[in-house]
């Protein structure tokens, strides 16, 4: 997968290409790992550039152990234009993971345009867990564009933690 490292900053212009990905691991997955600044825009003409990604041994249990992700982000992602298909299986599989990571960064997705789809389960989880992130946020801000999914649009998922939980 592409690894975007912190105080990185990386724009990808699909100039209407598509990218077609699949994984067969049996831990977490994802195609990029954005701990930086990544951007993705279209600047294309017809704008129909595309990243799609398809696990092929998705974690199918009730309460999933492992994800599959197309963008896992713990930095900050702009999303301008193009479109970001997950048609992964399984309930822990996402087009956009937003992630606070042990380097307790605050995610932040921004979403300007373009196109989001999730043929099976949520496009976009928040994600906050365990006492070790307190202090930290996780954004999901939405200025335009279209999400498309099986499940919910945004997901947000927080800590059982009574400390953390409320926020």
């Amino acid at each position: 997968y592409l690894t975007i490292k912190q105080y990185q900053n990386v724009t990808i212009d699909l100039n209407n290409h598509i990218i077609r990905t699949s994984t067969e691991a049996q831990s977490a997955t994802q195609v990029v790992l954005n701990s930086g600044t990544l951007t993705i825009e279209d600047n294309s003409q017809d704008k129909n550039g595309k990243i799609t990604n398809a696990a092929l041994k998705p974690d199918m249990s009730k309460i999933p152990g492992k994800g599959d992700y197309l963008i896992l982000n713990d930095g900050t992602f702009t999303l301008n234009s193009g479109t970001l298909e997950c048609t992964s299986t399984g309930a822990a599989t996402y087009a956009v993971e937003n992630h606070i990571n042990s380097n307790k960064v605050s995610p932040t997705f921004i979403m300007n345009g373009g196109k989001l789809i999730h043929e099976h389960a949520s496009a976009v989880r928040m994600y906050l867990n365990g006492t070790m992130y307190e202090g930290n946020t996780n954004s999901v801000i939405i200025n335009g564009g279209t999400i498309e999914s099986h499940g919910y649009g945004v997901a947000v998922h927080y800590s059982t933690s009574s400390t953390i939980a409320p926020h």
